[in-house]
């Protein structure tokens, strides 16, 4: 949207309030000195060009070139095992994530596996 479309779609209060607005935000006027001084840093700016350093073109190139480096050289190639697990690992195994067979999880009361204090709550909750 341009500044005239916007004025002309403007109430006479908001056109008040964006003249408003604009005072409140423009600068104030220089004085001749100072005008010729901002003028004099301006144009010696424009000439002399952009300064910036162009260290993080450089940076970032070395980034993607390093993850394209350390992307290509992974093996992907499964790995067969060095051995078998036995019996016994497995059984053991095996109870690490089965666990025993606690029985009725609602008999808690006649479970040795809470303190006294956990057995008193569960009594509570006994349905």
């Amino acid at each position: 949207m341009t500044r005239v479309h916007d004025e002309e779609t403007l109430s006479p209060r908001d056109a008040e309030l964006v003249a408003s607005i604009r005072r409140g935000f423009s600068p104030e006027p220089l004085d001749p000195v100072g005008a010729a001084g901002f003028d004099a840093r301006l144009r010696d700016r424009l000439e002399r060009g952009e300064r910036r350093p162009r260290s993080w073109a450089a940076l970032a190139t070395v980034g993607v070139a390093a993850a394209a480096w350390l992307a290509l050289s992974v093996d992907l190639t499964p790995v067969a095992p060095a051995s078998t697990p036995s019996a016994a690992t497995l059984a053991w195994e095996e109870e690490v994530v089965f666990g025993d067979d606690l029985g009725d999880p609602l008999a808690i009361e006649d479970s040795d596996l809470l303190p006294p204090d956990y057995l008193a709550l569960a009594s509570a909750f006994d349905f």
